[in-house]
């Protein structure tokens, strides 16, 4: 039998406009649309696009049947794939590189005109739309490594002319996840998140902002002042059991940056004032057991996000006045007729004395009197990422085949001080001893599980 080269099916999502009850496909791409943004007075869309080398402009936009789009698909599929290069954190790519690349494209919503605005030459990272919707901001790395935002008008029409400067920034680094800019609601203020340069590429980030006027040299305002106990902007892909789901801080019309950062196995929700005068305390808007990720204000009181507790898969809630939540969603109405067992929390003192690990355990929810059962111990990726108290499915599924389930967060992980958070921590005893002490606390808290049957399994940073 042959063997196929390329799936039943090749997916290339679009852009389409549903309105008064009917939907109108705007976009005809090759490679689909990755992404898309629509401008404040909702003229145009901003549209991020895949091509591979070979790829031009009327070849990415031209109208094709299903049986070409299989005939290309074929073609690429059998294209060999030539790696020239081996990028690493320093430009926050990871592993090889491709011949995929990405574009910005301009949709005229009135007319359905679309056109190509920024060439994948022109190395742009993370656009916006400016408050007025005349352009697009888009950050890069100057020749010195300084981190910079340009600008380029959308009256400009040669895709191959990047943007002008429009402010350079001292003494901060992206990161591995990004900046995530955004203009406060008044307009007076880019924020984004970042790292100092001396930090680790993965750690959690702090808050900054600089004038909507631009400049040059500029020393951003740090917004957040982290207390011992909060390590920063918690962007959600930390939280393995969550996934990555969206933004985590957002402006608000109250002049305040809403924001999650991780505290001792969950993702709490805080605020702080969108001014020039420095670090503020953080003021606490939600606490409790679980994560709330991917906010977004409401125009009256309240946020829509997605939320998860030690017993509720992800759910879109409603976390209104006085910190009600309200559930929009059920999308696992299974699991009420499972019997879901709560994981109880545990700490463990370390045999080197220097650290105090949390942990969790979910036992089986069916005993039988006098079993001992195996147990699995999970590590979580990162190294600065968390587990914790949203629920994990996997856990579950695992403990109701008789498996008691261990996690916890070493040193390393995020949510208990950037001293604690320290990416050195993880590797080598620091950590091994976190992991040991974890599993003797459990054996003995809970007789049920067997010493002699202990597994270990992780991903990425969990399985090294």
């Amino acid at each position: 039998m042959e063997q196929r080269r390329v799936n039943e099916l090749f997916l290339a999502p679009q852009l389409y406009r549903w309105y008064g009850g009917h939907v109108t496909k705007l976009t005809h791409f090759l490679h689909g649309v990755e992404e898309y943004q629509v401008s404040p007075d909702e003229r145009y869309a901003l549209l991020t696009v895949w091509s591979y080398a070979g790829d031009t402009p009327d070849s990415l936009v031209r109208e094709r049947t299903e049986q070409e789009r299989r005939q290309l698909a074929a073609q690429y599929a059998a294209r060999p794939v030539v790696i020239d290069k081996i990028p690493f954190v320093g430009d926050r790519e990871l592993g090889y590189s491709s011949d995929r690349t990405q574009s910005l494209w301009l949709l005229d919503m009135q007319t359905g005109a679309v056109r190509c605005f920024l060439h994948a030459d022109c190395g742009f990272d993370e656009p916006i739309w400016t408050p007025d919707g005349n352009a697009i901001l888009y950050s890069d790395t100057d020749e010195n490594g300084s981190l910079c935002f340009l600008r380029k008008e959308i009256t400009d029409t040669d895709c191959r002319q990047g943007g002008k400067v429009w402010a350079s920034v001292q003494g901060i680094q992206a990161g591995f996840d990004g900046l995530y800019p955004c203009f406060s609601a008044d307009g007076a203020w880019l924020l984004f998140a970042g790292n100092l340069p001396e930090d680790e590429y993965n750690m959690p980030k702090l808050l900054y902002a600089i004038p909507a006027s631009g400049g040059e040299h500029l020393e951003p305002v740090c917004l957040i002042d982290p207390a011992k106990t909060m390590d920063g902007i918690m962007p959600d892909t930390f939280l393995w059991t969550m996934g990555d789901t969206g933004r985590d801080f957002v402006p608000a019309e109250d002049g305040c940056c809403y924001f999650t950062s991780a505290l001792q196995g969950s993702l709490h929700l805080f605020r702080v004032p969108i001014n020039g005068t420095g670090m503020a305390e953080p003021e606490p808007v939600w606490a409790g057991e679980g994560a709330m990720t991917n906010l977004i204000p409401l125009e009256r009181d309240g946020f829509l996000c997605i939320y998860s507790d030690p017993v509720t898969l992800p759910e879109i809630i409603r976390l209104g006045p006085g910190n009600r939540i309200e559930r929009l969603t059920a999308h696992n109405p299974w699991l009420s007729e499972r019997a879901i067992t709560r994981p109880v929390e545990i700490w463990a003192e370390t045999a080197d004395g220097k650290s105090r690990t949390q942990g969790w355990v979910l036992l089986p929810p069916k005993l039988l009197v006098n079993e001992r059962v195996p147990a699995i111990l999970f590590i979580h990726g990162g190294p600065n990422g968390f587990a914790g108290t949203a629920m994990d499915l996997e856990y579950h599924l695992l403990a109701a085949e008789g498996y008691a389930v261990i996690w916890c967060n070493p040193r390393g992980s995020s949510g208990y001080g950037r001293d604690r958070g320290d990416m050195e921590l993880a590797y080598g005893a620091p950590a091994l001893r976190d992991f040991l002490a974890i599993v003797e606390e459990a054996c003995s808290r809970f007789p049920v599980i067997d010493p002699e049957r202990i597994g270990v399994t992780g991903g990425s940073y969990g399985g090294y």
